[in-house]
């Protein structure tokens, strides 16, 4: 348990990978300490199995980023013409509007191959 001036909290810690790694699981109060004593025993086995408790929550915030989240972060970092934003924002709402609400991750070259259809006018090619 980690007690600071306004919470206390359960925490369990171990290395994982020869890091350390802390995971806090509940608040005294939502969990009794048997609760939690029973929590940081499964927690603990996990780390010790070499799984790193914070990989699993960067995976999991991963995997909810939509291709949309990800182009917008891309023209906010990027410094773009105008006409880039536009072109940008164009094919996002028009060509990839079934995917743009749709995990990032989970656009791969085999999902693309697999549901576009390719056009080839005059040496130009459209999706």
């Amino acid at each position: 348990m980690r007690v600071t001036a306004t919470r206390k909290t359960f925490v369990a810690q171990a290395r994982v990978d020869g890091e350390s790694r802390r995971i806090t699981f509940g608040h005294y109060g939502a969990f009794t300490p048997k609760q939690a004593r029973d929590q940081a025993q499964k927690e603990l086995a996990e780390m010790l199995k070499g799984k790193d408790p914070q990989e699993k929550k960067r995976r999991a915030k991963a995997e909810n980023v939509t291709l949309e989240q990800v182009i917008k972060s891309y023209i906010k970092v990027k410094k773009l013409k105008p006409l880039s934003i536009k072109d940008i924002n164009t094919h996002l709402n028009l060509n990839f509007e079934n995917w743009k609400d749709k995990p990032f991750c989970r656009v791969d070259r085999a999902a693309v191959n697999t549901t576009a259809t390719y056009k080839i006018i005059d040496g130009v090619f459209f999706i």
